[in-house]
């Protein structure tokens, strides 16, 4: 069976066997939209996997990007997405202007704890909340990431999961 793989701002490095997302047309963009967007292309609860590297820190309202990453997600669907850790500001504040780059401004950074509430907002729970959720359920897992960085990586991954709603 084939499985519908998003990866959300790929840029030109869209991962193997993905669709390649992003909002400025690339050599592996498959697909010239934003997050926001996506659902007119892939209607809401048919997407298996979404992947996003780095991304959601330059949408204005990030809260309503996770949601519309549980809305795009089917039941059982998975979803990973990179985020820059607060400690990253020295790259965008410094570097960022150094350089003049400003087409894709940086709007968040995060904690753990301030990704958590992001989250929470957005309508995912923890694991260990979902017994007393009923409905429809979402599950985060958040660590630092070490895929493709150096062993000092700033950056956080939260790996999130769409679950059956649970039999009271």
């Amino acid at each position: 069976m084939f499985e519908t793989k998003l990866d959300i701002g790929c840029g030109n490095k869209k991962r193997l066997g993905f669709i390649g997302l992003d909002i400025r047309p690339t050599l592996q963009t498959d697909y010239v939209c934003s997050l926001q967007e996506a659902h007119n292309i892939f209607p809401y609860g048919t997407v298996d996997e979404i992947y996003s590297r780095r991304v959601i820190q330059h949408i204005p309202d990030d809260v309503a990007a996770f949601k519309e990453v549980s809305k795009l997600l089917r039941v059982g669907g998975r979803a990973t997405i990179i985020l820059s850790g607060y400690r990253a500001w020295l790259y965008y504040h410094l570097w960022w202007k150094h350089w003049n780059l400003n087409s894709y401004p940086c709007f968040h950074l995060y904690t753990k704890g301030r990704l958590k509430r992001k989250l929470a907002k957005a309508g995912w729970t923890f694991a260990h909340k979902l017994q007393c959720n009923p409905g429809l359920s979402f599950t985060h897992v958040i660590y630092r990431t070490s895929e493709g960085c150096g062993p000092h990586s700033f950056d956080l991954e939260v790996k999130l999961f769409k679950l059956p709603a649970l039999e009271m």
